[in-house]
């Protein structure tokens, strides 16, 4: 009956054993976080380079603006 009623350390036990998988967590969250952000802003960029050659085509810029709008919209 002893060990049944002995429960010092139990709540330390059960921290040690989540913080880990919590911790696991939030780095996955973040770093999902991380990886959807560099999408949108390729996509962004990708989408500002194709509408810029569209536009920019037949007058005499060539592809050294489309590059410069695209950099510019990646890292707005």
């Amino acid at each position: 009956m002893q060990l049944l009623r002995d429960k010092r350390g139990q709540g330390v036990f059960e921290f040690v054993i989540i913080l880990p998988m919590f911790l696991f967590i939030i780095v996955l969250c973040l770093t999902f976080g991380k990886l959807v952000y560099a999408k949108m802003t390729t996509e962004i960029a990708a989408r500002e380079a194709a509408r810029t050659y569209a536009v920019l085509s037949n007058q005499e810029y060539g592809e050294n603006e489309v590059s410069l709008r695209a950099k510019a919209a990646a890292t707005s």
